[in-house]
């Protein structure tokens, strides 16, 4: 009778070559995932942040009947209703009356006797139609930076919510 030769045990190479493949695979794809998910994170803590922007503008309007010049910074107005507004960044949000631009990512711009075109991010901020006694909120999103060829280029996304 033959007598069997154990087994030798370990893995073979191939399999450690499979076993690092899915692990590059994986690690590929929360680097990729992670990112856009904290974008997306920031970006709703900004909408959130306008609609409590919206929510104080209403309660001015109805109590004091009015907001100011356009171009007035409203910021501490609204502070004093919703209490402290930092961006997503920790950088303290500058809130104008009917500006035509944000300025950069920590700017609100509120706009009077307006609503928004749509619920969706656009990429102009006026993106608004007329409508006597409502006011349309407008942040920024991100992303500020994007590739484009060979260039990086500016683009500011924003989102609109209105009463």
């Amino acid at each position: 009778m033959k007598k069997l030769m154990p087994k030798p045990k370990g893995f073979t190479i191939i399999e450690v070559i499979i076993v690092l493949v899915v692990g590059a695979v994986i690690m590929l794809a929360v680097f990729l995932v992670v990112p856009q998910l904290q974008q997306t994170q920031r970006n709703t803590r900004r909408l959130n942040d306008a609609r409590r922007v919206l929510t104080a503008v209403t309660q001015i309007s109805n109590t004091q009947g009015d907001l100011g010049n356009n171009g007035d910074d409203i910021t501490q107005r609204i502070i004093n209703i919703t209490g402290a507004l930092k961006d997503p960044d920790g950088l303290d949000y500058v809130i104008k009356k009917n500006t035509s631009t944000l300025g950069n990512r920590s700017y609100i711009t509120v706009t009077e006797n307006k609503k928004c075109k749509s619920n969706r991010p656009t990429s102009s901020i006026n993106s608004f139609v007329d409508s006597i006694g409502s006011f349309a909120v407008a942040v920024s999103l991100e992303p500020w930076e994007t590739f484009d060829n060979i260039l990086y280029t500016t683009t500011a996304g924003y989102h609109c919510v209105s009463n």
